[in-house]
């Protein structure tokens, strides 16, 4: 019995792989003839995805990832999309 309670209490690591929720939208827009003209999609990431995408992006350091700021150094965060 104290054996089972021992492996029971034991402290084992988590051995899962990270989620990431997505709140997916498409838009369908139609032309003035009545035809699908654009798919849209929009994509919302869950705050903890979305905090670990732009690390490394801010690389002036003033808290803010801008356009102006390197594009490349994020590609490395997305590599696993393609």
């Amino acid at each position: 019995m104290a054996l089972v309670v021992a492996a029971l209490c034991a402290v084992m690591p988590a051995i899962a792989h990270p989620h990431i929720f997505i709140d997916a939208k498409l838009v369908v827009i139609f032309s003035d003839a009545g035809a699908v003209s654009q798919l849209r999609h929009i994509w919302t990431f869950d705050e903890a995805f979305s905090a670990w995408a732009v690390q490394g992006l801010d690389t002036n350091g003033d808290g803010d990832v801008s356009p102006e700021e390197p594009a490349s150094a994020g590609r490395r965060q997305y590599q696993g999309f393609e």
